[in-house]
């Protein structure tokens, strides 16, 4: 029974991996440094910083809200419960990883049970301690 899940992980792995991409010239690059460099080029400017004059950012924030009404903010500074906490792990795509840890949410789902109480204490202490800033929350 090993013997049979190695093997499909092994088919999985191969179609899973990259061999070749296109780049912006229509040519196929085979090499993994290659690879990498037509995805770094790809993200450089798909992401890149868009350039707006001030005017534009001052009248966006004339026209918005300047800060949270005071309804909302008491409903912002209460505690995360444990139920908001786990609906929130467990909506997320169990192969994504919600920080730069590299850890996905597929381990927080398999060890709530024993993790939970800990989640939840350090949000809450985050939160209360102030060790996010307003604009983080």
């Amino acid at each position: 029974m090993y013997l049979f899940h190695f093997i499909k992980r092994r088919q999985l792995r191969g179609q899973r991996e990259v061999s070749e991409v296109q780049d912006r010239d229509h040519g196929w690059e085979k090499s993994a440094r290659d690879i990498v460099r037509v995805f770094s080029e790809h993200m450089r400017g798909k992401y890149c910083p868009i350039q707006v004059d001030e005017y534009s950012v001052r009248t966006k924030l004339e026209t918005g809200y300047r800060c949270v009404p005071d309804a909302c903010r008491e409903i912002l500074e209460m505690p995360i419960t444990a139920e908001e906490l786990k609906a929130a792990v467990f909506k997320g795509d169990s192969k994504k990883s919600p920080g730069r840890d590299g850890i996905g949410l597929y381990f927080f789902k398999v060890l709530w049970e024993n993790i939970a109480g800990v989640m939840r204490a350090l949000c809450t202490q985050m939160l209360r301690g102030r060790l996010l800033s307003e604009r983080q929350k």
